[in-house]
């Protein structure tokens, strides 16, 4: 009865503010304000149990839905992934890229290597930065479109005030915009389990790993709303964190769908960053890789309570993926 009693009591504290803030709209005749941005991280392909014919696959499946839908994503590149030992480029590899550019959807710098800000030298840092731009800007410029934004890997921005001052200003003088994620997740956890399950020929398994996910993604959004009306008192223009894996080449669309159903629609980056939300200040300094809404409510003071609550991947998929 106690534990029925406390997950009454978190349900109301992390769905009621949403359930007031939709019942007002709906009363004053207002728009409810749901927006979101797909990024999606680690092109041209992520980290996979699976061989190169699922790399084109998995591109294919996600520019599929992304086009026919007319989702405006940004694809965030590793460029070194573009390379093969020898330092050639890999032609596959680049024509992904390619087609991405090709249909009218932005590449942003997620550094050539990957590297973590906090686990190497700043200098080495932001050398990452410019190896991983000249590729993806030649095929932006083949199709008038810009390379104006950055994805800090991992999440992680900075764990000191001074590597923090000094990547600033560098992407600042590159011309680059940082590319906040508001609603992250454990979908590499779901990518790892669905990934073994599906190399195992274990087909429902694979199924049952694969829907468990898309509502996990959607409870992760409702989360992120409740953070945001109790930021901002509002639902801001999230946006959301995915990677290129075969876990969303087939379940992606069905994620869209769900997407559409809470009354959801699909904007640029541009456009979501002219949320006033994203002019809040971020005085977060620290180790972990969180979202931009967690870093406002600490800078603002908020802690504990405030971030009760967020879903996670259940156990049975975490020990399927060995984590």
């Amino acid at each position: 009865m106690r534990t029925s009693r406390m997950a009454f009591c978190h349900f109301v504290y992390l769905f009621l503010p949403l359930f007031l803030y939709t019942m007002h709209a709906t009363a004053q005749n207002l728009p409810i304000n749901r927006k979101v941005v797909v990024t999606v991280d680690d092109l041209p392909k992520g980290g996979t149990l699976l061989g190169a014919e699922h790399i084109a696959y998995i591109n294919e499946q996600l520019l599929a839905v992304l086009t026919e839908r007319g989702i405006p994503a940004i694809g965030f590149v590793n460029e070194s992934k573009c390379y093969d030992e020898a330092g050639n480029t890999i032609d596959s590899q680049l024509q992904m890229l390619r087609n991405w550019a090709a249909a009218g959807l932005e590449l942003g710098n997620h550094g050539y290597q990957h590297l973590d800000i906090n686990r190497v030298p700043v200098e080495k840092y932001l050398s990452d930065i410019k190896a991983g731009e000249p590729l993806s800007k030649a095929l932006l410029q083949e199709f008038k479109l810009p390379c104006r934004y950055y994805r800090h890997p991992f999440l992680h921005r900075r764990n000191t005030d001074a590597k923090r001052a000094t990547l600033a200003a560098y992407l600042a003088a590159q011309g680059y915009t940082e590319a906040p994620v508001t609603v992250d997740n454990q979908e590499w956890i779901y990518n790892a389990a669905y990934e073994k399950a599906f190399k195992e020929g274990q087909d429902s398994l694979a199924a049952a790993i694969g829907e468990d996910y898309v509502q996990y993604m959607i409870a992760m959004q409702r989360y992120y709303e409740s953070q945001s009306e109790m930021l901002f008192g509002r639902n801001i223009d999230h946006s959301m964190l995915i990677h290129v894996n075969r876990l969303n080449a087939d379940y992606f669309e069905l994620l869209v769908e769900e997407y559409e159903n809470l009354g959801y629609s699909f904007i640029s980056l541009e456009e979501a960053l002219k949320d006033p939300a994203y002019q809040h200040t971020d005085d977060f300094v620290g180790n972990a890789g969180i979202t931009w809404l967690h870093r406002w409510a600490i800078t603002d003071g908020k802690r504990g309570s405030f971030f009760a609550g967020e879903p996670t991947a259940p156990d049975w998929v975490k020990s399927y993926a060995g984590y």
